[in-house]
């Protein structure tokens, strides 16, 4: 999904200079402790992949949306469960697929789910354009396996910095970041360029990891 993403974004970058910019992405929520924040990981696309699944004729799909859907997660007795799936179908309208996706299922646990969820919970101090690259100076990181919480962090801007570049560098040495970093350059994108393109649009998947 996300290369597929990438190879369009790259086209766009060559053929229309600064359409790639406009690719903040709508972020999924979540709700821990009774509180509703942005989730800047998509604990779904796995699952997603896993059944094919692609977004219904009806969906409206946009650049601030790639992925086609929005989903509401809560941690619920240290276990991360789906509370809702929903499509855009006009400017006004979304139609909830919770039921379609998991018919006969009162409470959706994400068993297919292991990962670090990656949650601001503070003020935004830095703003960029694409993917979840945008800086807080909150975060709650939450590690879960199968679908049970097995670990949570809380980080200040200066200690998530750090981490997101280790996350990275530890990116940058994989068959994956060779493959994303030339379909950049492929674009007309320098080095330079393309590292930080990826730094920003790959977020969500280096840091989940």
């Amino acid at each position: 999904m996300i290369r597929s993403i990438l190879v369009v974004l790259c086209t766009l970058a060559l053929l229309l200079p600064g359409a790639v910019k406009a690719t903040a992405q709508i972020s999924d929520t979540i709700e821990v402790n009774g509180e509703k924040f942005p989730l800047n990981t998509n604990p779904l696309s796995a699952h997603l992949k896993r059944i094919g699944w692609t977004p219904p004729e009806d969906a409206v799909i946009s650049s601030a949306n790639w992925r086609g859907y929005v989903a509401r997660w809560r941690i619920d007795q240290d276990q991360l469960v789906l509370a809702s799936m929903t499509i855009r179908v006009s400017p006004e309208e979304t139609k909830e697929l919770l039921p379609t996706l998991f018919p006969n299922v009162a409470r959706v646990l994400a068993d297919w789910y292991s990962g670090t969820l990656v949650i601001p919970d503070g003020s935004q101090i830095r703003h960029v354009h694409m993917g979840y690259g945008s800086l807080y100076d909150h975060y709650q990181l939450i590690r879960v396996e199968a679908g049970k919480v097995v670990e949570r962090k809380a980080m200040d801007a200066a200690a998530f910095e750090a981490y997101r570049a280790a996350k990275f560098e530890a990116y940058q040495k994989t068959a994956e970041f060779q493959r994303d970093f030339a379909d950049a350059r492929k674009s007309g994108m320098s080095k330079r360029e393309a590292d930080d393109f990826l730094r920003a649009f790959s977020a969500e998947q280096y840091l989940s990891h």
